[in-house]
């Protein structure tokens, strides 16, 4: 039933009844044109799949993720900007986010987990002997830290190292599977730990607050992407960076997160870029992973993760 009412006595016989009958009639063919056009979405986004090579943009640069070359991934979609310009030029934002909606049913799990790890998952490239290894700096807060980010691993086993860097180079070298970094302070991001997760490629996978005499300090559980997939935790929680040249996007993917029921939690900046914290239990993250692949590859996933 529509917004207007045309069924008021008082209204019988006058110009104003053919008016609001007028209007009800244009109020339901407009919710027809709608309801049309929602499906003509829908058969563009199976099109933009299956109908051939110049048209399957997601494929490929999902591909391009996936593969050992990552640098190869801008060049793709470079090659694919014309294409896609001439799919999604006529259409709003909205729009495109009801396409990508029926797009990221069909993009297979591998590959949404490519976009947001930044790189391919792969079964098991760490050394049995090295598994489950947790590797930190040993002091008092950290030892509180290891024991409650320990939790999110099946039989986790601490390794000590001399200094932060050491513990995060352990974990690009596969020396060891996890490191644990302090990253805030009472409420302000610790710029050098995070530019250690940015340099060698971290994932947050889990979070733990500890009480201080200052205030708080939060810790990470990080890992490289080279892990098995299903030790990466699907939390409630997710990070993501965006480069200060890149700010003019930041008003579509705001619309992107209320489209997806994504709550931002807080922006913070961070060597210059831009830090996203968000909430995403409700979300559809999916939908957001499609539509980053798409328009905002530049963006930088930090991980998904669960506070412990």
């Amino acid at each position: 039933m529509g917004l207007i009412f045309t069924d008021i006595p008082e209204l019988e016989g006058s110009k104003s009844e053919i008016v609001l009958s007028n209007l009800g009639e244009l109020e339901n063919k407009f919710a027809f044109m709608i309801e049309k056009r929602l499906f003509h979405l829908s058969e563009l986004a199976d099109a933009i799949v299956c109908d051939g090579e110049d048209f399957d943009i997601i494929k490929s640069i999902l591909l391009s993720i996936q593969s050992d070359g990552i640098a190869d991934c801008d060049d793709i979609i470079d090659e694919n900007r014309r294409e896609a310009d001439l799919v999604y030029s006529g259409m709003s934002l909205s729009e495109r986010l009801i396409v990508y909606s029926h797009l990221s049913k069909k993009i297979s799990a591998d590959c949404k987990n490519a976009i947001y790890t930044g790189r391919s998952v792969i079964e098991s490239s760490v050394v049995q002997d090295f598994a489950d290894t947790i590797a930190y700096v040993k002091n008092s807060y950290n030892d509180e830290a290891y024991l409650k980010l320990s939790s999110a691993i099946k039989s986790p086993r601490a390794v000590y190292y001399d200094s932060a860097e050491d513990a995060c180079r352990a974990v690009y070298d596969h020396e060891c599977e996890y490191c644990i970094l302090a990253v805030e302070a009472s409420g302000v991001k610790l710029s050098s730990f995070y530019g250690q997760i940015i340099k060698y490629g971290f994932l947050k996978i889990a979070e733990h607050q500890i009480k201080t005499r200052d205030g708080y300090t939060s810790y990470s559980l990080l890992c490289n992407g080279n892990i098995k997939r299903d030790k990466i935790s699907r939390g409630k929680f997710a990070e993501i960076i965006i480069d200060v040249k890149d700010v003019s996007s930041l008003s579509d993917i705001m619309t992107a997160f209320k489209f997806c029921l994504i709550d931002v939690k807080r922006i913070d900046t961070i060597n210059g870029s831009i830090c996203l914290t968000l909430k995403i239990d409700k979300a559809d993250l999916e939908t957001f992973v499609t539509y980053c692949a798409i328009e905002c590859p530049h963006i930088h996933w930090l991980g998904i993760y669960k506070q412990i």
